[in-house]
């Protein structure tokens, strides 16, 4: 569904404004996070020389992308190389950068790593292995150190003792809690953000910030990668 959206969105950004009757949309089952299908395969529609010219003019990705998380932008390149309107070979460097820095399931990740080295025609570099092992290594670590405290949050009874805490430190004590797990379960939110599982990431959150500390506002800009100033 959200390769499908991100593929309205770029042809309503690389087209010219047509008047006429407005397409009915298809409603379609959620899906669960997963790495998207547009990763997976793309349909060439290279347009000609004469074309590309005319649509750039109404290219707006520029300006959309400071407003953009990562995955979305991944997915509006991909589309945008398959009409191509950028280099391949730079597009190919972008999102190698980013699905480099994100939390995507690997076993789908390494396809779309291995098509985009291969756009530049290199061979894939060990640091993706390496960068495997970390992924696979940090979820399930950071996991485990949460589950108590999310296992705690799910007691109605426990939560009722919550609100005689004023400090993170006064919930780690009271609940006999490691005294870093509250910053851990804002680390586990981020990195189910990074690996595309919004649904999760917006529970974690949203449990997060029920609990007392004194950096919300920090971690909402950490969070959202926002500019600090």
């Amino acid at each position: 569904l959200l390769a499908q959206v991100v593929s309205l969105c770029v042809t309503l950004l690389l087209s010219p404004v047509k008047m006429g009757k407005k397409p009915t949309a298809k409603k379609e089952e959620p899906r669960r996070a997963e790495v998207p299908d547009a990763y997976q395969e793309e349909v060439e529609v290279t347009l000609s020389e004469e074309e590309a010219k005319e649509f750039v003019q109404y290219d707006l990705l520029h300006k959309l992308t400071p407003f953009l998380d990562r995955h979305f932008i991944t997915l509006i390149l991909t589309e945008s190389r398959q009409v191509g309107l950028y280099n391949r070979k730079d597009v190919a460097r972008v999102l190698l950068d980013i699905l480099y820095e994100s939390f995507l399931p690997f076993d789908g990740v390494m396809h779309v790593v291995k098509q985009n080295y291969e756009e530049l025609g290199d061979e894939v570099d060990a640091k993706w292995e390496r960068r495997k092992n970390v992924v696979s290594r940090e979820l399930p670590e950071v996991e485990e150190k949460v589950m108590p405290l999310l296992q705690m949050l799910e007691d109605s009874a426990q939560v009722t003792k919550l609100s005689e805490c004023k400090t993170k430190l006064d919930v780690c004590e009271k609940f006999e809690l490691e005294h870093d797990v509250i910053d851990e379960m804002a680390s586990y939110a981020q990195k189910s953000y990074q690996g595309a599982n919004y649904s999760l990431a917006c529970a974690l959150l949203n449990k997060y910030m029920d609990l007392p500390q004194n950096d919300n506002l920090y971690f909402i800009i950490k969070y959202m990668d926002l500019p600090q100033n």
